[in-house]
């Protein structure tokens, strides 16, 4: 009982017995009827008197649908109590790490990966990259070449400034990841001169390409990791692999 007193709590809160009104509609009675059932429900649950306060005519129930009342009021209350939150810090990380294996950043992922920490990784940037990925991903799973374009942008601008708002110092790493991220949000949203042609390719469900690269399989492996909540580890790897092809154009023609 004692784990349970404050989901009980978050539930009676959440659910007030409300009185009826007059030109009520018949499913507006319905789930004030309900609101009123559950909390009498919660209170016969604590004690008699708290029956008595709610003006309930019950006082016992039966143990069956006394117990499924209660299921679906916890289930309510405590939705999300459970969740693991979503750590920005161990996804840069993460991301930091996956980059050993690209020569001009090789020296350094190892050594820079213990500099980001808790205290150069802003919460409010990192909800905010939260929020903006979330965005993005939803655009994209609309599958039309408009929206993938719009998702990409928006995927690539969250990791800029992302990026952006850390202060864990002037990491070879991150610098990469932001040229990368920039390259990206370029081929998202450029046009060909005669404004016909973008260079975002799209054919749903089986090929994409930005500028010429083949990113279906690794943005498939990034929007998976995030809708499976495969954790900020497996994330922080998925988007690099997605960026590691987007290179300065120099550097993409050195021999």
């Amino acid at each position: 009982r004692r784990w349970l007193e404050p989901c009980m709590g978050r539930g009676l809160a959440w659910l007030r017995p409300v009185a009826g009104r007059r030109g009520a509609t018949a499913a507006q009675r319905g789930r004030l009827a309900w609101r009123r059932t559950v909390a009498c429900v919660e209170a016969g649950a604590a004690s008699a008197s708290a029956m008595a306060s709610l003006g309930c005519r019950h006082r016992r129930l039966p143990l069956r649908l006394l117990l499924l009342l209660l299921l679906g009021v916890l289930r309510t209350a405590c939705a999300g109590s459970d969740e693991e939150t979503f750590d920005v810090k161990v996804m840069l990380r993460a991301a930091v790490t996956a980059s050993a294996d690209q020569a001009a950043v090789a020296g350094a992922a190892a050594e820079e990966a213990g500099l980001v920490s808790e205290a150069c990784v802003p919460g409010p940037a990192g909800d905010a990259w939260q929020r903006d990925f979330e965005a993005s991903v939803a655009s994209m799973l609309q599958k039309t070449r408009r929206t993938m374009q719009q998702g990409l942008k928006g995927v690539a601008q969250s990791v800029i400034d992302l990026l952006g708002a850390t202060t864990c110092g002037d990491l070879v790493v991150f610098k990469r990841l932001q040229e990368q991220a920039t390259r990206l949000r370029v081929l998202a949203t450029s046009r060909s001169l005669a404004h016909m042609d973008s260079k975002v390719k799209y054919e749903p469900l089986k090929a994409l390409t930005v500028g010429d690269v083949d990113v279906h399989t690794e943005l498939n492996a990034l929007i998976v990791a995030w809708q499976l909540k495969k954790g900020p580890e497996e994330v922080g790897r998925a988007l690099t692999a997605l960026l590691r092809d987007f290179v300065a154009e120099e550097e993409g023609s050195a021999p």
